[in-house]
């Protein structure tokens, strides 16, 4: 309990020297093993740029038009898929489904745009929505896709209980209208067919396959996909690896290349994924030679790396979020249900300290809103707002603390552990230095998913330091503030203008700048949550080898088909 004074940790963590990168940003702060990424980077040489806006920089795929070869192999480390089930993927090690199954429709990175694959058109009509196929669509086996197996794929997802997924949770039904064209039919009211990016959802969420293919397999295709992507399984060893080999064009259905988008080329002959997930592991495995690219790789590593020339090193944003929420739970008899005393918090807090905390400008960047800059509808006017972001007022923070009720009470700080601990830790103790300056007694505990803090309803929390992953998608982490999944949202704010606004803000139309800053507004108004920073990553290949690797999907996953080549 608050064991150090504020300037005690301060200068445990070497604020405002260099020692604070190894202090606490000893390991990248990203997603799974195969990365997350933006357009842009560098080749050639070895570099350290500056992290770049998420798809700001030149066209990697102009850059992959221009190559004009297919280079013979490529090899990464990865997590293990453990299955290559199409009906969902998702998770460390599935970023490999990404190179053999396809989509509807994809997108050009975490916040670019909506481009069509397996879908040649996809249009409203009221609470309709109709997708047009290629007629040209054959898989691996030769059979040929239509709009009865998209039909049949999307119902038997949800027969396999997979209604979790968006796209299942926004459709009440689906069928076929013509052999190329089907029509989903959306929920009513804001459940469904007012859902902002549904059609985004339905579309890019899945990996649609032949029914025929499907059947005709024994294990559901866990471990002999058969699909329409420009790869195709030619080996799998459990918990060790997988290769994948690329298909002709002359095999491949989508005889018009022009149409093929950035996620879905073909530029390398075989990729080799090695099941390798230790970082230190994965750093011995790219200087040793068994991998060309290394992902989310440590601060260590990364200046190891940028002192050879053998090496591009890589920086960028990683649309993932840090936050603390408060716990406002009334009835429980939460402390934090007083205004006043998240007004103290949020005041005291030092936006500037937890970016020193994390390593600095190299590791993170500070926040403005409950927000990431890239993602959709986000306004970068509120980086000029008057409010708790952007600044640290001690003396206000202490007149919001004489006029709460908060009456010596210890507030339970609890942080995630795990691939973030690093920097969750160093946010809560940031946040614990900053309660020390105003009086506030408070405890700091670890704690892991397993631990289950029984979110919403339980007054055991009164801080929760988490991260949430963007994916391009401002909605997704406004998405804690809804009540379709707890009752009253995740801090137990029970507050039903939070809820109207969310609602607004979730709507094909509403869906924008102006109603993001509204919502965000309202946030900052009622002291709900501290977005706390946005992590940066760093990766590194092999400059002999890979030109660009840049590119990757709307989750933030690697597709080395879709790289850049040295010839």
């Amino acid at each position: 309990m608050n064991t150090l004074s504020r300037r005690d940790f301060l200068k445990v963590l070497g604020v405002g020297s260099t020692a604070t990168a190894a202090a606490l940003a000893l390991t990248a702060c990203g997603g799974n093993s195969t990365g997350g990424g933006s357009a842009g980077g560098s080749t050639g040489a070895a570099t350290a740029t500056a992290a770049p806006q998420v798809n700001e920089d030149a066209s990697v795929y102009e850059q992959t038009q221009a190559a004009g070869f297919i280079a013979a192999e490529v090899s990464i480390a990865s997590g293990d898929p453990a299955s290559f089930l199409p009906l969902k993927p998702a998770g460390g090690g599935k970023a490999i489904l990404n190179e053999i199954y396809e989509p509807l429709c994809d997108q050009d990175g975490p916040s670019g745009e909506l481009y069509g694959v397996l879908a040649k058109n996809w249009y409203w009509d009221g609470d309709d929505f109709y997708v047009e196929l290629y007629d040209s669509i054959y898989d691996s086996a030769k059979n040929h896709l239509t709009a009865n197996d998209v039909v049949w794929y999307y119902k038997r997802m949800q027969e396999e209980g997979y209604d979790d997924q968006k796209y299942n949770r926004y459709f009440n039904d689906c069928e076929v209208v013509s052999e190329y064209v089907a029509v989903f039919h959306a929920k009513p009211g804001d459940a469904g067919a007012n859902v902002f990016q549904a059609d985004n959802n339905l579309l890019r969420g899945a990996c649609v396959v032949t029914q025929a293919a499907f059947e005709a397999a024994s294990d559901m295709m866990a471990t002999s996909p058969v699909a329409t992507g420009r790869y195709k399984l030619t080996e799998y060893i459990t918990g060790l690896s997988a290769t994948i080999e690329r298909v002709s064009d002359d095999e491949y259905w989508q005889k018009d290349l022009s149409v093929v988008g950035p996620q879905h080329q073909a530029n390398v002959q075989k990729i080799n994924y090695f099941f390798i997930t230790e970082a230190a592991q994965v750093v011995n495995a790219l200087k040793t030679g068994q991998i060309d690219y290394a992902s989310e790789i440590s601060s260590t590593a990364a200046a190891e790396f940028s002192a050879s020339s053998d090496y591009t090193v890589y920086r960028f944003y990683s649309n993932r979020m840090f936050q603390t929420y408060f716990n406002c739970w009334a009835d429980g008899g939460c402390p934090l249900a007083d205004i006043n005393l998240r007004a103290a918090i949020c005041y005291a807090i030092n936006s500037d300290d937890i970016l020193a905390a994390v390593g600095g400008e190299e590791f993170a960047r500070r926040l403005y809103e409950f927000c990431v800059p890239g993602v959709q509808s986000y306004n970068s006017d509120c980086e000029s707002w008057d409010s708790y972001y952007s600044k640290c007022d001690i003396d206000l923070a202490k007149e919001y603390l004489a006029k709460s009720s908060y009456n010596n009470q210890v507030l339970k700080i609890y942080y995630y552990t795990g691939e973030h601990a690093e920097m969750e830790e160093g946010v809560a103790l940031t946040i614990g230095a900053a309660l020390d300056q105003i009086g506030v007694k408070y405890d700091i505990t670890p704690t892991t998913d397993a631990d289950n803090l029984n979110i919403p309803t339980n007054a055991n929390w009164d801080l929760l330091c988490t991260t949430t992953g963007a994916n391009g998608n401002a909605l997704s982490l406004l998405g804690k503030f809804s009540t379709d999944q707890y009752e009253g949202g995740i801090g137990n704010w029970f507050d039903d203008t939070l809820n109207t606004m969310y609602k607004e803000f979730n709507t094909r139309t509403g869906a924008t700048a102006e109603t993001n800053s509204k919502f965000q507004q309202y946030l900052i108004e009622n002291f709900y949550a501290y977005g706390t920073l946005e992590g940066i990553l760093i990766d590194a290949w092999r400059s002999s080898k890979v030109a660009n690797a840049t590119t990757k999907t709307f989750r933030n996953w690697t597709i080395p088909g879709a790289w850049v080549y040295v010839e």
